[in-house]
């Protein structure tokens, strides 16, 4: 089959557009397409995994998923991936490999990667402690519009730090 197709197919059953809304239908149009190569299935796949939705809840499956997307340069993939690595979900929690991950999101526009990293920055977890790189990275994402780094943004300019 077309892998867009079967992946168009499971958002239909993820949104209940003109079918039964249902958790596990997606994700067997999504595994179907992530068997074909198709980057979001793995994404998707991978929340599903990790959450439990339609498929039994294994943070080892959903780092497997965001390993495949990731390995494709997809950058909400390395975000998911380095948030595992992050939250030590499915593998050894690693603070630099997640910031290495972030940093490959970040450097596509990733805006949550962006906010992630300030936030890292900002609290010396997995870097050296940087109040510059860390605005740095929250100014991005503010202006990418992620919201609580528009919201961190202002706390810093109101308090002066």
């Amino acid at each position: 089959g077309c892998a867009d197709a079967q992946f168009r197919l499971g958002m239909r059953y993820v949104h209940g557009e003109h079918v039964q809304q249902s958790w596990k239908d997606a994700a067997d149009w999504h595994h179907k397409a992530a068997a074909q190569g198709h980057t979001e299935a793995h994404i998707f796949l991978g929340f599903y995994s990790a959450e439990g939705l339609g498929v039994p809840q294994s943070y080892e499956k959903a780092f497997a998923c965001y390993c495949k997307a990731a390995a494709q340069g997809h950058a909400e993939g390395q975000y998911r991936l380095a948030v595992c690595f992050h939250q030590g979900q499915g593998v050894e929690r690693s603070f630099e490999k997640s910031i290495e991950l972030f940093g490959m999101a970040a450097e596509q526009g990733f805006a949550h990667a962006n906010f992630r990293l300030g936030m890292m920055y900002a609290s010396g977890c997995g870097a050296t402690q940087s109040h510059e790189r860390s605005v740095e990275y929250v100014l991005q994402a503010a202006n990418q519009n992620h919201e609580e780094a528009q919201v961190r943004l202002g706390v810093c300019f109101s308090t002066g730090q």
